[in-house]
């Protein structure tokens, strides 16, 4: 016999309904209970509390080189904690990967779903993010990733915070929750970071005679994150000139790197011959004979940060005067070595 059979009522002689192993319940107190249970109830969904969570480490690798980790949300499936142990996990990318509003969105038959979008960066020193989800219950948080160069390495400190509404915010301790999340992605990054720093070559700092050089170009102020476009449009646009390049390679000219607005004063050009004229929308630039600071880079070019991080310290240990603009000759052509640790480029310092 089912439940719904064995379950029998009858309306005695003064209107209880009588329920098996319930006893008698008066069904007028029964609606005074649910009249009173009901503003409690709207009381308990009305509840808000506020959460704030966050996890550091230190990793023992370049600033420069976690940061690629951190700013591209395609590396995170490298050190994201719900994606290791979460195989039905998925990820779909939108937008620019690396700069303001590009976001992916996750589905998981075991962590819900919900979407991460970038909402703020300082290049190299923070993301900021806001993350929406979906399911298993709907919220709303901030995130960020902030890094800094400390004793030891770079320290990176991961965190979010938001609010929990209704009942679940009398028993709901994000920071038990989600803390050990953090702590274990922290971990992998720098499990992930160091490994990849022990690849990275010991760099030699020389000091050249720089013979004199004249370029053709094309110079302009451009938004950091916009960097690598620029780099492509214009290679393209001056090799496609007609002038030849000669005795050298492709070269970035860097006049000024202005962290706080985001923003370069740079040239992308190539060698050329005495005599050459500039096509439109190119011009010459010449830089003069003298002294330098000269460090063979191999790898990469998101990794060259470190390079100039070092020329940087040089100059400062020695006391010596930077005439610029610094330079990037990019001796290897990626088109004909497909391993990018064998990418050779010559990062140049004129001194005086």
């Amino acid at each position: 016999m089912t439940l719904m059979k064995r379950l029998r009522f009858s309306m005695n002689s003064t209107n209880s309904l009588i329920f098996p192993n319930l006893g008698l319940i008066n069904p007028f107190k029964m609606k005074k209970l649910i009249v009173l249970l009901i503003p409690i109830f709207f009381v308990l969904s009305s509840c808000k509390k506020e959460y704030a969570v966050e996890r550091s480490v230190i990793i023992d690798a370049p600033q420069d080189l976690v940061w690629q980790h951190v700013k591209y949300f395609k590396n995170w499936s490298a050190w994201s904690p719900w994606y290791a142990k979460d195989s039905t996990m998925a990820w779909i990318f939108s937008g620019t990967d690396g700069e303001l509003e590009s976001a992916y969105a996750w589905t998981s038959e075991e962590s819900g779903s919900g979407e991460m979008t970038n909402t703020g960066l300082t290049e190299g020193e923070e993301l900021i993010y806001h993350t929406h989800f979906l399911e298993p219950w709907e919220s709303e948080s901030a995130g960020y990733v902030r890094l800094r160069t400390v004793d030891g390495g770079t320290e990176v400190k991961w965190g979010f915070s938001g609010e929990v509404k209704g009942i679940a915010s009398l028993f709901l301790n994000m920071d038990k929750m989600i803390g050990p999340d953090f702590e274990a992605g922290l971990a992998l990054l720098k499990t992930h970071a160091e490994k990849e720093a022990k690849k990275v070559p010991k760099f030699i700092v020389e000091t050249i005679d720089f013979a004199a050089h004249q370029y053709l170009g094309i110079r302009a102020e451009i938004a950091i994150v916009a960097i690598e476009t620029f780099f492509g449009t214009t290679f393209d646009k001056i090799m496609k000139s007609g002038v030849k390049m000669e005795g050298g390679s492709p070269t970035g000219l860097y006049y000024t790197w202005d962290m706080e607005n985001m923003k370069a004063d740079m040239a992308v050009a190539i060698p050329v011959a005495k005599g050459t004229i500039a096509p439109e929308g190119t011009k010459l630039i010449e830089l003069p004979a003298g002294k330098a600071l000269l460090i063979n880079y191999y790898g990469p070019y998101e990794h060259i940060g470190t390079a100039h991080d070092l020329m940087e310290t040089y100059l400062l240990s020695n006391n010596l005067a930077f005439t610029g603009p610094a330079i990037e000759e990019y001796v290897t052509d990626p088109k004909t070595e497909s391993d990018p640790n064998k990418w050779l480029t010559k990062v140049i310092y004129p001194i005086k």
